[in-house]
């Protein structure tokens, strides 16, 4: 059961998507200049990306915890609740319906200032 502070916060949690030209695009290549495998490429990248998406959660959490929004333990409760998903969401999720912005169109809810809101912008 998704935690109902859950929706507070959602619209500033990182998305994930793929880079541009798909999944990989280009990483052949990269690792081809490193002189690396792709496949420990692939794996550094997917660190990457997992620790970045982790610390704007972390972010965004704490800072809707600082401004009074939700409290501590909503928090270690939304962290637990993303940290247990079933594996089976990330195979389904991206045939799901999105919900984009918030009501008020793009940029609504800003002035909460949660996480690194300047790729919301646009």
């Amino acid at each position: 059961q998704r935690p109902e502070a859950m929706k507070i916060v959602k619209p500033y949690l990182p998305h994930k998507h793929p880079p541009k030209g798909g999944k990989g695009a280009g990483k052949d290549r990269v690792a081809q200049i490193l002189g690396i495998p792709q496949d420990d490429l692939e794996g550094a990248s997917k660190q990457a990306r997992q620790e970045m998406r982790q610390d704007e959660i972390d972010k965004v959490l704490n800072g809707a915890v600082e401004k009074g929004l939700i409290t501590e333990g909503e928090a270690i409760e939304i962290k637990e609740w993303m940290e247990q998903r079933p594996e089976a969401m990330k195979i389904v999720k991206p045939y799901l319906p999105h919900k984009h912005p918030p009501k008020g169109g793009k940029g609504a809810g800003k002035e909460l200032n949660l996480g690194d809101d300047s790729k919301k912008e646009g």
